[in-house]
């Protein structure tokens, strides 16, 4: 794709590659540019008649499950997920065996164990009375599949607990430890969507308590990002730059340009109802300019 665009420092019209196109704003607020083929000046893609995209609002989300990474998305569809509902996937063996694990350390007892200790690192998940071994599985197959069988470690296991409901082949009974006890999706289930939920409730508390820490990170990045685009030696391999001190891509300046940045705006980034728009880019990138133009 490509498009005309007139610089507005030159005047001089060119023909630009999408290739060229820059976010110069931020991450949340992008402004998109091309750098001045004849004067090196950015130029921006606003009232211009252009096939490039002008600003783009960016939908972001807090993903729980990746410990709360702030995620781009491009659209705010609601993903199901492909594998079913919780009693779906229990069926099909789509359930992380930690959570089947933790069902059986609160209810052994319902399936006729009266001592079980565990789960354990190494050798079978649990231990029962005499040493007895009881291994967590998804399904039967998973037994075998993880070389169980063969593993000395495991030749204590007399049980096996699985979720699936599926029953293992005749023939391969004699790879399964002696007993092989499925558990009650309908019982797992409930339990299941409860422990999610206070477990998604934990997390959100714990992002909430960092996000003043991250809001900071991610504004240092746009300093930093900005910093190393102009930076007159970003070509070395984390040698002694001889511009900056000893940086590794990172000059002490960074951190107080990011902290100046937020006491001189106001930016209250402990709010919990702050959000990188309210940052406009425009006193962002003039910020950068006087910081990088200090003697």
């Amino acid at each position: 794709m490509r498009a005309i665009l007139t610089c507005t420092n030159c005047k001089r019209t060119d023909e630009f590659d999408k290739s060229e196109l820059e976010n110069i704003g931020t991450f949340a607020t992008q402004i998109w540019g091309v750098q001045c083929h004849n004067c090196g000046e950015i130029i921006t893609t606003e009232n211009q008649s252009s096939t490039f995209p002008k600003n783009k609002e960016l939908l972001l989300e807090n993903d729980i499950e990746n410990d709360g990474v702030v995620i781009p998305k491009r659209n705010a569809e609601i993903k199901f997920n492909p594998d079913g509902n919780a009693y779906q996937r229990a069926e099909k063996s789509k359930i992380k065996e930690y959570w089947i694990q933790e069902f059986f350390k609160e209810h052994f007892k319902d399936y006729g164990f009266e001592n079980v200790t565990g789960p354990y690192d190494t050798g079978p998940d649990f231990l029962t009375d005499g040493n007895v071994g009881i291994e967590i599985e998804r399904d039967w197959k998973s037994y075998i599949n993880h070389g169980h069988p063969t593993n000395k470690n495991f030749s204590n296991v007399k049980y096996l607990v699985v979720l699936s409901p599926d029953r293992p082949n005749p023939k391969n009974l004699k790879s399964l430890p002696e007993q092989v006890i499925h558990i009650n999706i309908n019982d797992f289930v409930p339990w299941f969507r409860t422990k999610c939920k206070e477990f998604k409730e934990n997390k959100e508390a714990d992002l909430e308590e960092l996000q003043p820490i991250l809001r900071f990170e991610l504004l240092k990045g746009e300093f930093l990002k900005r910093y190393l685009s102009v930076c007159p030696d970003r070509e070395r391999e984390l040698a002694n730059c001889p511009f900056c001190k000893g940086c590794a891509f990172e000059p002490e300046d960074v951190t107080s340009w990011t902290l100046e940045f937020i006491i001189q705006n106001g930016y209250y980034i402990n709010d919990g109802e702050f959000s990188f728009g309210e940052i406009d880019p425009v006193k962002l990138n003039q910020f950068f300019a006087q910081r990088m133009q200090r003697p």
